[in-house]
């Protein structure tokens, strides 16, 4: 009920992007440090997803600075979709490489213990991508992903505005299932062995059809990764993350 309201606001017109969009503002960073004056021994690389609200990802943050975490938080700007095929691989390139970089200069400066990589949705690809480059982390949580963002954004209720203007520009699937591989957490996961790995699926997911999340689980175990599996029976999207944040 709710995806679907969001997905009707959100398409009520044709979508505007901006020409002069560049790959630097593909997110912006925020680093919530759990104490003042002491060192905390565990970041959290946390990425939000596509037009997630700024107080949810406030709330995420401030709860996991509770519980004794430093975080690096990324909230996607939301022309890092647009109708430009070639400017979402450089955005999101240009993001993962930033935030790996980050997170190494953070846990070679404050020695964490603990190093934690925590996706939303949409920001999924991007801690994906950018775990091929982080020196060290422990454990990865994926809330509501799928496998890749081209049959994701093809299929999803939110995203179908979205799909026409990239076709208007004459971009084709077979094209894109080339250009955009590697935004896909189904091609990284080798980079998840020997870590701790949850997923958190919708079964009433309309954003992310439960179909592709359902189908990187089983490529995880098949690579035996071994992760722990919530699925949620009645939550939709967006309830799906509000109550994983509620959670924390």
């Amino acid at each position: 009920m709710i995806d679907r309201f969001l997905s009707t606001v959100g398409q009520l017109k044709q979508p505007v992007f901006d020409p002069n969009f560049r790959p630097e503002q593909a997110a912006t960073e925020q680093l919530s440090l759990a104490h003042e004056n002491q060192a905390s021994d565990t970041l959290t690389v946390a990425f939000g997803g596509w037009h997630f609200p700024k107080l949810a990802l406030s709330i995420l943050a401030s709860r996991l600075n509770r519980r004794g975490s430093d975080v690096l938080l990324y909230s996607l700007s939301p022309d890092i979709l647009n109708d430009d095929a070639t400017s979402v691989v450089s955005a999101f390139g240009h993001l993962s490489t930033l935030a790996g970089d980050r997170a190494n200069e953070l846990s070679a400066r404050n020695a964490y213990k603990t190093v934690n990589l925590l996706g939303f949705s949409l920001g999924n690809i991007p801690m994906s991508m950018a775990s091929e480059g982080i020196e060290k982390f422990d454990r990865v949580g994926m809330v509501v992903p799928g496998t890749d963002l081209l049959r994701c954004l093809r299929d999803g209720m939110r995203t179908q505005r979205l799909r026409q203007a990239i076709e208007r520009q004459g971009a084709t699937f077979a094209q894109l299932q080339t250009d955009w591989a590697e935004l896909a957490p189904l091609v990284h996961l080798d980079v998840f062995r020997g870590h701790e790995v949850e997923v958190v699926l919708s079964k009433h997911d309309k954003f992310i059809p439960y179909k592709y999340g359902q189908e990187l689980v089983d490529k995880m175990v098949e690579l035996d990764l071994t992760p722990s599996v919530q699925t949620s029976e009645h939550l939709g999207h967006a309830l799906t993350i509000m109550d994983y944040v509620r959670k924390i």
